[in-house]
């Protein structure tokens, strides 16, 4: 999903996060597998009354699903809501969403994106979320750093990627939809990874299995991301560290402004990142 994100940003913003930057580096000594809690699904109310829409800020899933920029009435503050039109939605991808809906019950880390709160409004699924005021990693390539980011900002956004990667591998889990329009940014520099759509549990019947063979569904979009082991389907199948090749394709993205295979049709990206990479 694609945020268009009308807030102001300007050449400044390499330097308006650099404290931030440096002081994560920092902190980056301690060991990635500390969990802190934040705020989880259930904090905010589950009522259409207790939200202010004020600006469409996004479109995603084919254009089922609107994301507003919102206020939430009992506190003031801005939220995002994407507003998923169920009854245009397939039975595929109603247990696709459901799929997302209840790993975002499991997850509580600071650098995945938290639900708030998730409700049915009328026809519509309303998936409660922070405001993320920089909006994704992608739209400030787009609109700020056409030819790339700096090594420092790069740096900084692999960081609480990373971090978000290690706790959903610790869970158990794949993403399978690492790259950057999937990592957001707040205004106070958190990074947070989102995307968890095509994510996929390495546990079955209550053991975790060595590899899965599972291709994601809806993926046309994400190929050029995807890891060769992904890509193949053949038997010795995949793992944890497929999403590692992604961040390493995304760390491509974010330097050179675009993601490798980009202008390549979707047949050729598979045999092209399945034969030479």
């Amino acid at each position: 999903m694609e945020i268009i994100v009308k807030v102001p940003v300007n050449e400044a913003l390499n330097s308006s996060i650099a404290p931030v930057i440096l002081q994560s580096i920092h902190d980056s000594a301690e060991s990635l597998t500390s969990l802190p809690r934040r705020d989880t699904m259930g904090s905010f109310l589950p009522d259409l009354s207790a939200y202010e829409p004020l600006t469409i800020i996004g479109r995603g899933l084919d254009q089922l699903m609107t994301v507003n920029l919102a206020q939430y009435r009992p506190t003031g503050e801005h939220v995002a809501i994407r507003r998923i039109d169920l009854e245009s939605c397939t039975n595929d991808m109603v247990t696709y969403l459901q799929g997302e809906l209840h790993v975002s019950k499991l997850f509580h880390h600071p650098s995945i994106l938290p639900y708030k709160s998730i409700f049915i409004a009328e026809n519509e699924l309303w998936v409660i979320t922070p405001f993320m005021a920089y909006g994704s990693a992608r739209d400030l390539i787009c609109s700020h750093f056409t030819d790339g980011m700096g090594e420092l900002t790069i740096a900084y956004i692999l960081l609480g990627m990373l971090k978000a990667l290690e706790y959903i591998h610790h869970m158990g889990y794949v993403h399978r939809s690492v790259k950057a329009s999937h990592v957001l940014i707040s205004a106070d520099g958190q990074v947070c990874m989102s995307g968890l759509r095509s994510i996929f549990s390495l546990i079955r019947h209550g053991q975790r299995v060595r590899v899965v063979h599972d291709f994601p569904q809806y993926s046309i979009k994400v190929l050029p991301w995807l890891s060769p082991e992904v890509l193949q389907q053949n038997l010795e199948g995949y793992d944890s560290r497929s999403d590692i090749y992604s961040l390493g394709i995304t760390a491509c993205e974010l330097a050179n402004g675009h993601v490798p295979f980009k202008d390549m049709p979707p047949t050729q990206v598979r045999n092209t990142a399945t034969t030479k990479l």
